[in-house]
């Protein structure tokens, strides 16, 4: 009694905005998980090594490799017919399971793998479902886990560092951060791990990037331009926006001084 009357006491004395910051904290906490459209099946999750906790996030990277195999599946009959059906079809794809909530499980998995052994949860979810989401395979985990939670927004050394930018000069500054990511990180990231001696991580960066040009060159001039364009290189440009844009909005714009 003597706890619940005084965090009443404590809640009367708070100011209304954090209030209702702590009430929509309790309806998110409280909500039934929507990070998926179907579940897996349990054997499935049992045999991988998913924590009963993890099934969402589970469930989530499952649907991403059955509506992957869908719309590969259907691009033979798509060749011969216009390109904006490949295009229709790759936008379906990733609507109806929505890139926030892959970002979300890719993000988790990367601090945490959802599934065993570890091996598998880099390869499956970093390396063979991002590049259809609008990453390129591989570089995830160097630039988020390896370059920015190591550097912490802090200029020059974090490469998505928002320190150097002003948030209410729109939309130049917005322009300029998220152009320098989209043009320069291809750059930038693999000096950064070449920088800190990450030999390993430099080498597998390195190839990735060679691998994904290579892939969507080979991709355009020989088999379909629409193809390359549609299943991998704009949900990238989109995706690129998008996260800058989160960056932008989200990061501390601290002077140093």
């Amino acid at each position: 009694y003597w706890i619940s009357l005084t965090m009443t006491t404590q809640e009367k004395a708070m100011p209304e905005w954090r209030q209702e910051l702590i009430r929509l904290a309790q309806i998110d906490i409280n909500a039934q998980r929507n990070e998926y459209l179907f579940p897996a099946p349990k054997f499935l999750g049992d045999w991988l090594g998913v924590e009963e906790r993890d099934n969402a996030l589970w469930f989530n990277v499952f649907d991403c490799v059955v509506l992957i195999l869908i719309n590969l599946s259907l691009l033979p009959w798509l060749m011969d017919k216009p390109w904006y059906l490949i295009a229709v079809l790759s936008g379906l794809r990733i609507a109806l399971l929505g890139v926030p909530k892959f970002i979300l499980a890719l993000h988790y998995s990367a601090h945490r793998p959802i599934i065993r052994p570890v091996w598998l949860n880099n390869l499956l979810i970093e390396y063979l479902i991002t590049p259809f989401f609008g990453l390129p395979p591989g570089v995830y985990r160097f630039h988020h886990i390896i370059m920015h939670h190591k550097e912490d927004n802090i200029y020059p050394y974090d490469l998505s560092s928002t320190m150097p930018y002003q948030r209410d000069n729109f939309p130049f500054c917005w322009l300029h951060y998220w152009l320098r990511f989209e043009v320069a990180v291809w750059f930038e990231l693999p000096f950064y791990l070449f920088r800190r001696q990450y030999w390993g991580m430099l080498t597998q960066s390195v190839a990735v990037i060679v691998c994904w040009y290579g892939g969507n060159w080979y991709l355009y001039t020989h088999v379909r331009p629409a193809i390359s364009l549609w299943l991998f290189l704009m949900p990238q440009l989109i995706l690129s926006m998008a996260l800058m844009w989160g960056n932008f909005c989200q990061h501390l714009f601290v002077d140093p001084q």
